[in-house]
C-alpha cells in the first residue's frame, strides 16, 4: 500500500512538473489565439481536445502527461517544420495531435468534444468581433491583436 502511494505521489509530481515546465496555460492560450483565421478549424479543435481532455476530472495521470506533452510540442516554436512555412508547417503539429489523439481516443469522450466545440465557437466568436473592430479601426485591431487580447474563454458556462 506504501509503495502505490509513493507512485501515486510520484505521478502527481511528475505531472505538476510536465505541466509546468513544458506546458504552459498562457502559451496555449496565446498559440490558440494568435492562429485564429489563419489555420483550419479542425487543428485548432484538435488541440482543443487534447487540451479539454488533460483538464477533465477522469482523465487518468498517465493521459493527461501525454496529452500536455503534445500541447508542449504543439505550442513549442522549435518544430521539425517551422510553423512559418505556409502550408506545411502545421503538418508536424496535426500529425502529433492526431497520433496523440488516436493513442488516447477513449479519454476524448463526447463531453470533452462538446466542451472544446463551446471553447472554439466563444473564441470565433471573439475573433469575429475583433474582425468588425479592425473593419471601423485598424489601429485598434492591431494593438488587441499585438497584445494577444483574446482573452481565454471560460470554460464554465
Amino acid at each position: 500500500m506504501a509503495n502505490s502511494q509513493q507512485q501515486n505521489n510520484a505521478s502527481t509530481q511528475y505531472e505538476g512538473n510536465y505541466q509546468g515546465h513544458y506546458f504552459s496555460e498562457k502559451g496555449f492560450w496565446q498559440k490558440i489565439t494568435g492562429l485564429l483565421g489563419t489555420v483550419s478549424q479542425e487543428l485548432l479543435e484538435k488541440a482543443l481536445w487534447l487540451y479539454h481532455a488533460a483538464i477533465h476530472p477522469n482523465t487518468p495521470r498517465r493521459a493527461k502527461i501525454t496529452a500536455y506533452a503534445a500541447l508542449a510540442y504543439f505550442i513549442s516554436p522549435l518544430d521539425a517544420i517551422p510553423d512559418i512555412f505556409t502550408g506545411i508547417g502545421f503538418t508536424d503539429d496535426l500529425t502529433v495531435l492526431v497520433l496523440t489523439l488516436n493513442t488516447l481516443a477513449r479519454h476524448i469522450t463526447p463531453e470533452v468534444k462538446v466542451e472544446a466545440a463551446k471553447t472554439l465557437d466563444k473564441l470565433m466568436s471573439q475573433f469575429r468581433n475583433l474582425g468588425r473592430a479592425f473593419a471601423k479601426d485598424p489601429v485598434i485591431f492591431q494593438e488587441a491583436k499585438d497584445a494577444k487580447a483574446l482573452p481565454k474563454p471560460n470554460s464554465a458556462n
